[in-house]
């Protein structure tokens, strides 16, 4: 498998879908990282079953990289990959009718890194905003936030709603990626003041899939790096902290479904099955045929944390069928990468 391919997009789309998306002119950031090449990879499926093209402008900071050859291969979309100098000129002309805001590296960090989170998110959402307008046209724009901003420690086990009060922007040792996120999202709300402007937040939770990082903090990512290279699982905590991964794949075909829904929303995407990280470390541990190796861990690492969505709302919004459990998730992801070690 090539090293930026994925698995093919196996999915139905509805026929309000099929017909409207011929008309999208979609403005997209962040499209050479996971959510990005998911989505456009999904788009692209949307659009070949609908026999037509759909024209894309891909912010990024490196035009000519294999990452941005392999999107402008997409059979069905007509990617001009452009830079954050060319955007004010170049969107006066394309008038999108639709943007995807994907913007932000998800590593957490200092002050200096939170300067460079709100240049690549809140800053890059204002000369959107500043761009869209001066267009007569309605626009729809979906952001990508996180389920962070409800907090990253929560002791109860019940999954979050929407309606649960957020961080407030200020809090001590707030995480810069978490203060970025809730940022943005108050500049975009209710169509951040423009006319025409119509707003979706997605409030992202925990995913697993090819392109997932294997090296990073996520913590069922770099179990699945040490299974593809043979290695045992590393765990360094007690693993007792309560998760929920949605597959990538189903990941995108949310995003894409949620594109067409063309008013005003703020919505969890993540996925209702939970598991401990530990649990997750056992379960990658018994696809991939490998152990699992336990750190020391401070004593007291002992009382769980939850990362859980409360996704009815995403139901009434998006209708989906035959989302993929973990266990296919992990095999499918693990199989990806250990293709790309060949």
């Amino acid at each position: 498998m090539a090293r930026f391919e994925l698995p093919p997009a196996l999915c139905e789309w509805s026929d309000a879908m099929i017909d409207s998306v011929a008309s999208v002119r979609l403005l997209v950031t962040g499209g050479t990282g996971m959510t990005g090449q998911w989505c456009l990879h999904y788009l692209n499926d949307l659009a070949t079953k609908a026999g037509t093209e759909v024209h894309v402008l891909l912010l990024t900071r490196r035009p000519q990289t294999e990452t941005v050859e392999h999107i402008k291969a997409l059979g069905h979309l007509t990617v001009l990959p452009i830079t954050i100098n060319d955007l004010r000129d170049t969107m006066r002309d394309f008038r999108p009718s639709h943007i995807w805001h994907f913007s932000a590296d998800t590593s957490s960090g200092s002050e200096r890194q939170l300067e460079g989170l709100r240049r690549a998110d809140l800053d890059i959402a204002r000369l959107i905003l500043e761009a869209v307008s001066s267009q007569s046209s309605s626009t729809h724009f979906l952001y990508t936030s996180s389920g962070a901003v409800y907090g990253r420690n929560r002791q109860s086990s019940t999954p979050v709603t929407e309606s649960h009060p957020v961080n407030s922007i200020g809090t001590p040792n707030l995480d810069p990626y978490d203060t970025v996120k809730l940022e943005t999202e108050q500049l975009l709300v209710n169509g951040g003041g423009v006319p025409g402007l119509t707003t979706g937040i997605c409030r992202l939770f925990a995913f697993v899939g090819p392109l997932v990082p294997t090296n990073t903090h996520f913590a069922i990512g770099n179990f699945l790096g040490n299974a593809a290279r043979g290695e045992p699982i590393v765990m360094k905590s007690m693993g007792n902290d309560v998760r929920s991964w949605l597959y990538c794949a189903d990941l995108a075909r949310y995003l894409v479904s949620l594109t067409f829904l063309t008013r005003n929303y703020v919505v969890n995407v993540g996925s209702r099955e939970s598991f401990s990280i530990r649990e997750a470390a056992y379960l990658v541990s018994r696809i991939a045929g490998v152990s699992v190796s336990q750190e020391p861990v401070p004593i007291g690492d002992t009382l769980p944390t939850y990362y859980l969505p409360d996704i009815s709302h995403l139901d009434r919004l998006v209708s989906l069928n035959s989302l993929v459990p973990l266990e296919t998730a992990i095999q499918t992801t693990l199989d990806w990468l250990r293709d790309r070690r060949q």
